[in-house]
């Protein structure tokens, strides 16, 4: 009986997760591995599934984020990065408390560094391979089937096409959490509306979030 529920456990799910505040979410699995698509190199970082359970502990729906990399040609980097952390900081305060604060722009003295790095390709994928890898390891053993529940906010683009997740730091809270802070703006409800009328929404990377960590270093004074 137990390799039975691990085996229906681990089958695939296709139902994605819907616009909204999700309920009963676990995040089952992180990954910074390249993808390719039809020979080209797919330019997003830190995969993260998300998984819906029901009452029976069982998998009902499931969808996959990630970030857009961060592109040396524009200028938003900097916001980009400080946006990014401070969803993974959310997330990884959630799963792992007592892990702390990431910092992958511990060694830079100023933001002007940081900056300047950010408009090189290799360093700036450096700094999002290692905010990855503190990220991961500081959730080791804490995520998969049997980690903490979650509450996780989803939106749509700007045409309610897209899945993604909000632009903000604060997407996801304990299940335990009363009474939640997590709400849906008119604003996001009027997005969202305006692909009912279409075909299914797909799900889509956010390529930006909007607030900022609250710790940093070289970030802090963003």
């Amino acid at each position: 009986m137990a390799f039975l529920r691990k085996l229906l456990a681990d089958r695939p799910v296709r139902t994605p997760l819907e616009f909204g505040i999700n309920e009963n979410i676990r995040l089952v699995k992180i990954d910074n591995e390249p993808r390719t698509k039809e020979g080209e190199l797919i330019t997003r970082n830190t995969y993260m599934t998300f998984t819906k359970f029901n009452d029976k502990n069982e998998p009902i729906a499931s969808t996959e984020f990630s970030y857009f990399d961060l592109d040396p040609e524009k200028d938003n980097n900097l916001s980009n990065l400080a946006n990014q952390l401070a969803q993974l900081q959310n997330i990884l305060d959630l799963l792992n408390p007592e892990a702390g604060a990431i910092d992958p722009t511990a060694g830079y003295k100023s933001v002007e560094a940081l900056s300047s790095d950010l408009q090189n390709r290799k360093k700036s994928k450096a700094l999002i391979d290692k905010m990855f890898d503190l990220f991961a390891e500081a959730l080791e053993g804490k995520i998969g089937n049997e980690s903490e529940l979650l509450r996780l906010k989803i939106v749509t683009d700007s045409k309610g096409k897209y899945l993604q997740l909000p632009r903000e730091s604060h997407i996801a809270e304990l299940m335990t959490t009363e009474p939640s802070a997590l709400k849906i703006t008119p604003y996001e409800v009027k997005m969202h509306a305006k692909g009912q009328e279409s075909q299914s929404p797909e799900v889509k990377t956010p390529d930006e979030v909007s607030e900022r960590p609250k710790k940093t270093s070289a970030l802090r004074n963003l």
